[in-house]
């Protein structure tokens, strides 16, 4: 398969002195960090910022992580991204990594997104930056594996999508890359990170069933996350609390919260915006126990690769002031 490229910082943000200073910074761009913290303070009601607690750095072999599931406090699996071996990894609170499987029958084409529905892991390779790929792949794996195998069996999961005509579309329909990937009832949902230029903030939504085999994703709907800047607002994960009927979605700079979903339509009343309190190329997260965990991966050694949690409730107070 051609891989169809990962490098979403220098592909998709419009500054080319940002981008500059992210490449030339010759020690730790701490201030680079602060200022973004500031800025958020400043354009953000404070009590709306989303503060978080860092719990570990990761190890450096997770630097490229892309996707999380936390099964227990000190358990969580994640996968890595293109041009990385087939691996699911585990790892706990301290960084370290537990363990790693490799994946028979698979390739790391662009895997972007790591699924857990209670009883099998979703490993799904749908990234698709420029927006060339006519097929996806979802590798599907019993969460009660031999741990004592090196190599893991899957099954896969392979479709495609109805709305794409051109590979590549034209610039204003670029919204054919995927990271975000939720399973519920017998379905996975799939949210796109628009790439479109000018960037409009839409997100399409698709389901399959999670079932092995050849499928044709049933296109659902779009919503608008509202406006921002494509690199601070596109979407990076997603995660599903089935009891509360709430999607979190994430973004570099924003969690999004989408109330009272399950499945059906989503339209622009049913999200709220809510600001992390800094920037960094987040990419999984997974929820568990009233807590929400997210990762983010490690630019140029500076900025990110860490686990990070916070308190569902500072999620849902700080929505309800919006709301209100």
């Amino acid at each position: 398969m051609e891989n169809t490229g990962h490098d979403a910082w220098s592909q998709t943000y419009s500054s080319e002195k940002f981008y500059s200073l992210l490449l030339n910074s010759e020690k730790p761009f701490r201030k680079f960090e602060e200022n973004i913290e500031i800025k958020n303070n400043v354009e953000n009601s404070a009590d709306n910022v989303l503060n978080y607690h860092k719990i570990t750095d990761l190890h450096s072999h997770l630097d490229e992580n892309s996707g999380l599931v936390a099964i227990s406090q000190n358990e969580f699996w994640t996968i890595t991204d293109s041009g990385n071996p087939p691996y699911l990894y585990s790892f706990d609170t301290t960084g370290k990594i537990i363990d790693f499987y490799k994946i028979t029958g698979a390739s790391n084409n662009d895997w972007e997104e790591l699924a857990f529905d209670g009883s099998h892991f979703f490993i799904c390779d749908i990234g698709n930056n420029k927006n060339l790929r006519k097929n996806f792949q979802i590798y599907k794996i019993n969460y009660r594996f031999d741990r004592n195998l090196r190599r893991v069996p899957s099954e896969l999961i392979s479709f495609i999508v109805p709305d794409q005509n051109a590979f590549p579309p034209e610039k204003d329909e670029m919204n054919y890359d995927m990271e975000a990937v939720i399973p519920l009832g017998d379905s996975l949902y799939i949210f796109t990170k628009n790439r479109t230029e000018p960037y409009t903030g839409i997100v399409n939504y698709y389901s399959l069933p999670k079932t092995a085999g050849n499928h044709t994703a049933k296109f659902l709907g779009s919503f608008s996350i509202g406006e921002g800047k494509m690199l601070e607002t596109f979407i990076t994960g997603a995660t599903y609390l089935e009891n509360s009927n709430i999607l979190l979605l994430l973004s570099y700079a924003n969690l999004y919260v989408i109330s009272g979903w399950n499945g059906g339509p989503i339209n622009e009343d049913m999200v709220t915006k809510l600001p992390w309190k800094s920037f960094s190329q987040k990419e999984g997260i997974s929820y568990l126990n009233d807590k929400v965990y997210f990762t983010d991966e490690k630019y140029k050694g500076l900025l990110g690769g860490t686990l990070n949690s916070l308190p569902l409730t500072d999620i849902l107070k700080n929505a309800k002031r919006i709301i209100k």
